[in-house]
């Protein structure tokens, strides 16, 4: 419990979302788009100057869908 009070007001001051599901990463020619649901399941697609994909390595190929076979073949 005591991350998530640390964390919250954090999120809040960054424009975070909490509770989302990040759904796809693309990369464009102005940066990345990241497509994800919020917890009542309603898809929002945003554009992002960076992002940063921090999950396991298994779900990277589900996140990132053009991710390029050399990419795919480095993942454990």
């Amino acid at each position: 419990m005591r991350s998530h009070h640390q964390v919250s007001p954090l999120a809040e001051r960054l424009g975070v979302e909490l509770n989302t599901r990040v759904t796809a990463v693309r990369r464009r020619d102005d940066g990345f788009s990241v497509t994800w649901r919020n917890k009542t399941g309603q898809e929002h697609t945003e554009r992002a100057d960076a992002v940063i994909v921090a999950v396991p390595a298994p779900q990277v190929p589900d996140i990132l869908p053009d991710l390029t076979p050399p990419d795919r073949g480095s993942l454990p």
